[in-house]
């Protein structure tokens, strides 16, 4: 029983550390999303920044 009890909490203490090296690891790709979004945002605020039409539609009728 008490080799038992040992290997369960050994298993235990393995799995909190494996969920504690994942919670870090998504921390860090958050912080990471999170400063590339911030970087973005900077330099669409403060370029000229303009999206125009390569085509342009008519919006009168056309006979085909």
């Amino acid at each position: 029983m008490r080799k038992a009890i040992a290997s369960a909490k050994k298993s235990i203490d393995l799995l909190e550390n494996k969920y504690q090296h994942l919670k870090n690891i998504i921390f860090t790709k958050d912080r990471k999303i999170i400063t590339l979004i911030d970087q973005i945002l900077f330099k669409i605020k403060y370029s000229n920044m303009t999206i125009e039409l390569k085509i342009y539609f008519s919006t009168h009728k056309k006979k085909l």
